[in-house]
């Protein structure tokens, strides 16, 4: 018999998948497993490497089988040889089944090749990684599990028909006694008829599906060591034909880093999107035996990615209001289920879509009767399909002639917080197109104002952090508006944003009170600061806190009349200086005043006076006593209460400014033992 190496590589080039059969652990050469098919038992045996499978097919096997009692011990005197040697079968008892067996002839021309080649030496282990001999050690199994035919042929296999149902049998194979000078390991199985098999059929676990394709997985580690590979067959849901889907028996061979993968794993590229499918699989077992198919599975390959783009968008004008849309669409797969329009005024974001219900799958055009005319418009086309995944066309722009600027921007207003913040906001225009916001800044408003950040502002509230230990005390803001055609506003009006100050202001100090009957002036200086806002008094009785009277809201404002006095009352005042960033400054000493009743003993003060050419001041004149030590000029308002006060001493004289209307003066004057006259009353009118 010839039986080519063509036909040989005929085969491996057919097999969807190359992989040798699984095997076991173990420390023998040698592995035997049987199944009991009715009143007979299959028997299938191999040699662990591929050194003892050549001498196997040179020298045989020896197979035994003996009864285990009721304890299940065997009776090591029963056994029972089958025949003297089981041997790989002669060509002329091979020929007649290489017609209608592949498997015969894979096994066939790799045995017959085994057996004339140069025999290897069984301790040299290391000759089992050569990659030929593996590869042909690999396929011989695989044909023996494939057909019984190829398992008895390659002496792989043997079906024992003198059997007694009732009887547990023992089995045992070793390598024919023949090998000189080499160990023989010695196999064994047990063989149960009222046992039934473990697994009748592989059942699929579970399937993912894409775009294109369906995935089917099952449990690789239960079922390797009762099946050598797979048949899966498919059919669409309510058809009556399955299609079997391997040309070969399917075997699933993991990369080496998933030797250990929990599933086999079939990949069905030959599917139709949004089409029901049934699969279902069997098991071909070592002993070539096909299994009975699965449970059903029902599977579907759904989009998992976007639908179809349209491409080619293309503008008409029908009117300076109104334009066609056009574009193309290819979807041979009628994924598609509508599409949606949409304009944005930006080329980047804020499409809105110009309808509310999806256009039909076959449109190809879409009319736009509300074109703005201020500003350009940009199109894009949404295709959907019906699991709600979509896809974006690129952008379609049309433009138009505008050379109208936006407005001046409103509303500008501005903060420095504590923190070094600066924060400005503004009144959003109202041009459909606007495109954004430019922000000037400079330190004076007389100084050129130079631009604050180059991107266009986006919004109507900008924030940025700004040093707080420079020289000005306010930095002053513009803010401009820009179109999308880049055509910009006036700038705004500027607003100045005050720096966040935190030093307190120079402190106030008290004049003495100056007593009037039964009312007291208090009066004090000016703070120094030029920040100043107002002051706040306090006052407080004798043996008292301090309370809150007063706040002047005014820094022009220094002093008031206390008119909530009694005689003998004894009261001390504070003034405290806070400017306009609310810092405040205690003054360094409280004044103490006690009402005592007056007595003038002495005559008033003959006061006449002079006005200026120009009519703004005023020259009051008396002859003062020998014994005066000072003359206290105080200026009214029109109820009567002292505006000013002023000390004159070694002086019989004084100059004033005159307010519009009526202006009223008191003078008295103290003498040295602190006696004090009348007042004298003068009014001068401007």
């Amino acid at each position: 018999m010839k039986i080519t190496s063509l036909s040989i590589l005929f085969f491996l080039l057919s097999c969807q998948i190359l992989i040798a059969q699984d095997t076991v652990s173990s420390v023998s050469n040698l592995r035997i497993i049987a199944k009991h098919k009715g009143p007979e038992v299959l028997l299938r045996w191999a040699p662990l490497n591929p050194v003892w499978w050549k001498l196997g097919n040179k020298y045989g096997y020896t197979l035994q089988r003996t009864t285990l009692n009721k304890e299940g011990i065997a009776d090591e005197l029963g056994y029972k040889n089958y025949s003297h040697t089981l041997t790989v079968w002669s060509h002329d008892k091979w020929k007649p089944f290489i017609p209608n067996d592949e498997y015969m002839t894979v096994a066939g021309g790799i045995i017959f090749d085994s057996i004339q080649s140069e025999p290897i030496p069984a301790d040299q282990p290391y000759l089992v990684n050569n990659i030929d001999l593996n590869n042909r050690y690999s396929f011989a199994l695989f044909a023996a599990d494939m057909s019984k035919n190829a398992a008895s042929a390659s002496a792989l296999g043997f079906i024992d028909k003198a059997v007694d149902t009732n009887h547990i049998y023992q089995y045992r194979i070793f390598f024919n006694d023949s090998l000189p000078g080499l160990p023989s390991d010695t196999a064994y199985t047990v063989v149960q008829f009222n046992k039934g098999a473990l697994h009748q059929h592989p059942d699929i676990d579970h399937y993912v599906s894409n775009d294109s394709t369906i995935t089917l997985y099952w449990d690789r580690l239960l079922y390797r060591n009762y099946f050598t590979a797979y048949n899966i067959e498919r059919m669409e849901k309510g058809g009556k034909k399955w299609i079997k889907l391997n040309n070969k028996p399917y075997i699933y061979s993991p990369i080496a880093a998933e030797s250990d993968a929990p599933f086999n794993i079939f990949t069905d590229t030959n599917v139709l999107q949004g089409v029901d499918y049934i699969y279902r699989i069997n098991g071909i077992s070592p002993f070539g035996e096909e299994t009975d198919f699965s449970d059903t599975l029902s599977a579907r390959c759904i989009f998992t990615s976007k639908p179809p783009v349209a491409t080619s968008l293309s503008i008409k004008w029908i009117s300076n209001t109104q334009l066609e849309l056009s574009w193309s669409l290819d979807d041979p797969n009628n994924r598609i289920v509508g599409m949606v329009i949409a304009r944005s005024f930006d080329d980047k974001d804020g499409f809105e879509p110009l309808h509310t219900k999806l256009l039909s799958h076959d449109t190809h055009t879409f009319i736009d009767n509300d074109v703005p005319e201020t500003y350009d418009a940009y199109y894009k086309v949404y295709t959907f399909d019906k699991r709600g995944n979509y896809n974006e066309s690129f952008v379609a722009f049309t433009e138009r002639n505008d050379s109208i600027p936006p407005s001046t921007p409103l509303g500008l207003t501005g903060d420095w917080s504590s923190s070094g913040d600066v924060t400005l906001s503004w009144n959003l225009g109202k041009e459909k197109d606007l495109s954004g916001y430019k922000i000037y800044y400079a330190n004076d408003s007389s100084h050129y104002f130079a631009l604050l950040a180059n991107n266009l502002i986006k919004d109507t509230v900008f924030q940025r952090k700004f040093n707080e230990e420079v020289l000005t005390k306010y930095i002053y803001f513009k803010v401009q508006a820009v179109d999308m055609r880049y055509n910009v506003s006036p700038q705004s009006h500027f607003i100045k944003v005050k720096r966040p100050d935190k030093i307190p202001p120079m402190p106030a100090e008290f004049f003495p009170v100056v007593q009037q009957d039964s009312t007291a002036f208090i009066s004090w200086t000016r703070s120094k600061s030029t920040d100043v806002a107002g002051y706040k008094i306090y006052k407080k009785y004798l043996n008292e806190q301090f309370q809150f009277i007063l706040d002047t809201k005014n820094p022009n404002i220094t002093s008031f009349i206390d008119k909530k006095l009694k005689y003998n009352d004894e009261v001390s005042y504070r003034v405290v200086t806070y400017d306009d960033s609310k810092n405040e400054t205690l003054c360094e000493n409280d004044i103490f005043f006690k009402l005592n009743k007056i007595y003038y003993l002495l005559k008033p003060l003959k006061v006449t006076y002079n006005k200026s050419p120009d009519n703004n001041e005023v020259k009051l004149m008396w002859e003062s006593p020998k014994n005066a030590s000072r003359i206290d000029i105080y200026k009214l308002d029109l109820k009567g209460n002292v505006k000013e006060s002023y000390a004159v001493r070694n002086k019989n004289e004084w100059i004033g400014t005159l307010s519009e209307g009526n202006n009223k003066f008191s003078l008295k004057y103290i003498t040295h033992q602190s006696e004090q006259s009348e007042f004298t009353f003068v009014e001068v009118q401007k």
